[in-house]
Parts: C-alpha cells; sequence; structure tokens
C-alpha cells in the first residue's frame, strides 16, 4: 500500500509541476475574472449605507423564507 501512495502522491506532485509550467495562463486568468467579480460585488454591497444594505438583505432572507427556501 505504502508503493502506491508514494507512486500516487509523485504522478500527483508531476501533474501539478507541468500544469504550472504549461498553463499557468489559465489560473492567471481565472485569478483576475474571480478577483474582478469580488471587487464588483464588494463595490456593489459597499455603495449604499450600511443600514441599507442590511436592510435589503433582510428583505431578501424574509422573501426567500415566505416562498419556502427555509
Amino acid at each position: 500500500m505504502e508503493d502506491f501512495v508514494a507512486a500516487f502522491d509523485t504522478t500527483v506532485d508531476d501533474a501539478l509541476f507541468w500544469l504550472t509550467d504549461h498553463v499557468a495562463f489559465i489560473f492567471d486568468g481565472a485569478r483576475a475574472l474571480l478577483e474582478e467579480l469580488f471587487d464588483a460585488v464588494q463595490w456593489l454591497l459597499l455603495l449604499p449605507p450600511f443600514s441599507v444594505t442590511a436592510a435589503l438583505v433582510g428583505l431578501l432572507a424574509f422573501a426567500a423564507l415566505d416562498h419556502g427556501g427555509g
């Protein structure tokens, strides 16, 4: 069993090294896309005053529970 685990570990390590060497641009693009998405959501949530955001989240939760969401 230890031989299998060692071989599996080596194979996974080699695959990860290959991925980072050859397709790092995909991971960089995904990271950039997600960072922009998170920045946009943060901007949207911080745009109104906190009390307005809290009230909207509360209304959404109430509506979700009213329609059988919980």
